[in-house]
This record gives C-alpha cells, structure tokens and sequence, in this order.
C-alpha cells in the first residue's frame, strides 16, 4: 500500500477568513458595521416631488429607477460588504469586496448597471486652470442644461 500523502496545513488565521478578507476587515466590521442598524428602503413617491426642485434633480439624473424598494436583504451580508470593501488603487472608481469566501470586483460603471441609472460621465479633476465652464458644471450638477451665474444656479 502507498504511504498516504497529506494536505500541508495551513497556518491557521487570526480572523475569519470565510467572512472577511482581512484582519482589518473584520475589525471594521466589529467595530463599527455590527453595531449599527440598517435603514430598510422604502418607496419615494415622484409626484410628491412635482412642485419642488428636487422631482426635477431625480428625473435629470435619471435616478427613477432607485425610487422603489427592491425587496429584502440579508443584513449581515450587507455589513459585510462594506466592511471588506477596499479602493483598487490601479484603477479610477474601481473596488474589490470579500462575501462568504469570494472576492468580488467592480466599478462605477457597474453600479450604475445594477442599480439602472445612466452611468456619469468621467471628468478630468482638477481642470486646468481658466477651463472651467461653469454653466457645464451645473449641467453635471443637475443632470439637464441649468445657467450658472455668480455661483448661483438658476
């Protein structure tokens, strides 16, 4: 009989490593994230906005589609995205998370995608100097073509 081979053992980690992708993720997530209570979502209605600024600012940026509720979520998990979230410092609006034993990569375009809202437009930051359009800027701001004048947006 073949003497039997065994796995190298791993030295064992001083944190969970099926829920977090760091010592320091965890206790982030100690720290701060299981200690705090989660905000349910829930509906925004547009037309009570209609006589206000503000239906205006969602409908320019096409934010709609985040004014209804999406259903339940599992809140541990959530915690523990954002405890094991971290900046990928090669690439602009670019993240890397840890959930159950994955890592997950993903970036502002891909936001965008799961939450169905139009994906911004990159600008370069800052501008050169005398660059800066300002009427463009509360374009941006506002989602839709908006005058800009003495720091005012009308």
């Amino acid at each position: 009989m073949a003497p039997r081979e065994h796995a190298a053992k791993r030295p064992s980690a001083s944190y969970d490593v099926r829920r977090f992708g760091s010592k320091r993720a965890e206790e982030r997530f100690n720290e701060s994230f299981s200690r705090r209570k989660l905000q349910h979502e829930r509906p925004v209605h547009l037309d009570d906005f209609q006589d206000s600024p503000v239906h205006d600012w969602l409908v320019g940026r096409g934010w709609t589609p985040l004014l209804t509720a999406t259903g339940d979520a599992c809140m541990e998990l959530v915690q523990e995205f954002y405890a094991n979230i971290i900046s990928r410092p090669t690439e602009d609006y670019a993240f890397q998370t840890h959930i159950r034993g994955d890592s997950l990569d993903f970036d502002a375009t891909d936001v965008c995608r799961v939450l169905g809202i139009r994906d911004p437009p990159m600008q370069q930051y800052p501008p050169a100097p005398g660059q800066v359009n300002y009427h463009d800027v509360a374009q941006v701001l506002c989602g839709r073509p908006r005058p800009w004048y003495d720091g005012l947006i009308f």
